[in-house]
């Protein structure tokens, strides 16, 4: 989440200081491409620990099936 936020901000800071544009600048996409990674990486990151941590340990499985 932090470097989400930091992402954010360094996008708002860095357009405050350049003239306006009608365009995307090489920045903008940049900036855009590495929010996009960022993001898909926490989301991977929050996939896996959610499969993960509901994975139940061998022995309850076979208890169950046997029941």
């Amino acid at each position: 989440i932090t470097t989400v936020l930091t992402m954010t901000t360094l996008s708002t800071i860095s357009r405050k200081h350049l003239p306006r544009v009608s365009y995307i600048t090489a920045m903008d996409l940049f900036v855009s491409v590495c929010f996009i990674f960022t993001f898909a990486a926490l989301m991977e990151y929050a996939t896996l620990n959610y499969l993960v941590g509901n994975k139940k340990p061998p022995a309850e499985e076979s208890k169950k099936s046997k029941t």
